[in-house]
């Protein structure tokens, strides 16, 4: 018995972009070469980005017990919150994907403990 597949956007589009490589002149033994400059120009600003996040953590422990205090307290806790956590997940995104185009790079790996750290301190 058939069962019908409903097929989503982000499915199509994935599958564009595999048709996509698979058509163009690249090597795929050279495997995954993303392009993260949407994330981050480069390893340096992504740097600075981690620095300022980790700079930031600490601040959050002065939340507690101020939450319930008044509804604009509660609202810009949640929103730095939110700010935060985009901010780590950005982060995080980058220095996985640069990690996995090389798995032998040092820097890269380091990358991503530098970050599992500074999210679990979060």
């Amino acid at each position: 018995m058939l069962t019908q597949t409903r097929i989503r956007p982000y499915s199509v589009s994935l599958l564009l972009e595999v048709s996509r490589y698979a058509s163009d002149d690249v090597d795929p033994a050279q495997g995954a070469i993303w392009n993260l400059r949407p994330l981050f120009p480069n390893d340096i600003a992504w740097d600075r980005e981690r620095e300022q996040v980790e700079a930031a953590l600490p601040g959050f422990a002065a939340l507690k017990g101020t939450l319930g205090s008044d509804p604009k307290a509660l609202q810009s806790a949640l929103e730095r919150i939110s700010d935060i956590r985009r901010r780590l997940r950005r982060l995080g995104a980058y220095a996985h994907l640069k990690a996995d185009e090389d798995t032998t790079v040092e820097e890269n790996q380091a990358r991503v403990q530098l970050i599992t750290w500074a999210a679990s301190s979060f």
